[in-house]
């Protein structure tokens, strides 16, 4: 509305000029009356007024919005933050969850399998008391253990290895069992965490308890050497009766399968009278 008041005006002073011209005798005269320079700086004024109000309008409406847009982005950062939180809270709580389920079924699997076993003998009075107390040693071996894996570095296998042979050694010795030790040095294996290092454990622990309580071995040969694709090969190798591999049933065998599967290792077991071997393929 100014803009078009200040127009009319400028045109009303401009119509006003040229009749002042064509009537007035003295051309010289009437230019010196003239009014058009007084509102063509009015009009110049007014547009240099809408130029500043429409500039700091829109300097207002500019920071307003980055204002607004900065709110909006620090709401979303603290959202994203929360959600973040409440993730790593629910991952630490499925991580608790699934240590515990493996540390029950490392105890019913392991310490509590044996106890199971010493209670059915006592029970049945048909066992020795050197069988019963064969096979709480055997449950005492396997807590040991499991205290013993929280200690080692992961990858570890030799270190593994070495603690096996520090607490088994001495039941083979009794059992007239000559152990026999081909294990190299090896650095640690990447890909094996705490969790696959007491799998392992485990599964070695089991192909061992196989040779004490049912192969009637005189011999065991323990070897570790590194695979030419950067993993490991472990064997368990004895000369006992063996037995029918497709055909045997036992619970030992098939928690053997499950824990290799956990650990992505390969599993071979071979067996015949006089030569059994538990291969375990690792990276």
């Amino acid at each position: 509305r100014l803009l078009s008041g200040v127009v009319m005006l400028n045109a009303l002073v401009g119509l006003r000029d040229l009749y002042v011209l064509r009537v007035s005798q003295g051309y010289g005269e009437a230019a010196g009356n003239t009014w058009i320079r007084y509102s063509s700086i009015l009009f110049g004024l007014t547009l240099l007024y809408i130029v500043v109000t429409r500039f700091r309008t829109v300097s207002g409406q500019a920071s307003d919005l980055l204002a607004n847009l900065t709110t909006r982005v620090a709401e979303k950062e603290q959202a994203l933050v929360q959600s973040y939180q409440r993730m790593e809270q629910l991952a630490r709580e499925q991580e608790r969850s699934a240590e515990r389920t493996r540390i029950l079924r490392d105890m019913h699997d392991g310490v509590g399998s044996h106890i199971s076993t010493a209670i059915r003998q006592l029970e049945s009075k048909q066992a020795t008391s050197t069988e019963v107390l064969q096979t709480l040693r055997e449950s005492l071996d396997q807590l040991k253990l499991s205290i013993d894996v929280m200690h080692l570095a992961p990858g570890d296998i030799t270190a593994l290895l070495a603690n096996l042979r520090y607490r088994l050694e001495p039941r083979f010795k009794t059992s007239g069992i000559a152990l026999q030790w081909d294990v190299d040095d090896l650095a640690p294996l990447p890909g094996l965490d705490d969790k696959a290092m007491h799998h392992l454990q485990f599964m070695v622990f089991e192909a061992l308890s196989n040779v004490l309580q049912h192969a009637h071995a005189t011999s065991l040969i323990i070897e570790l050497h590194a695979t030419p694709q950067g993993g490991a090969c472990l064997r368990v190798i004895d000369d006992g009766c063996g037995f029918d591999v497709a055909h045997v049933k036992r619970r030992g065998l098939s928690s053997l399968r499950e824990r290799a599967a956990v650990i992505g290792a390969s599993l071979h077991i071979i067996s015949a009278p006089g030569q059994t071997m538990v291969e375990i393929g690792l990276g």
